[in-house]
């Protein structure tokens, strides 16, 4: 099962919900000045880094 976010895009919509993984390199060094959340499935929590 793939994991997803929600990510605040202002250019596009208020809110959309992608996959991580859906994201190129690219796009993901695009998301800035914001928090990522991920699942990290080997240690059974959610991680949060501040961008």
């Amino acid at each position: 099962m793939k994991e997803k976010i929600k990510i605040l895009d202002l250019e596009t919509t208020p809110s959309q919900e992608t996959s991580l993984q859906e994201l190129s390199l690219e796009q993901q060094q695009g998301v800035a000045g914001g928090t990522l959340l991920w699942y990290d499935r080997s240690l059974g929590r959610w991680m949060v880094e501040h961008c």
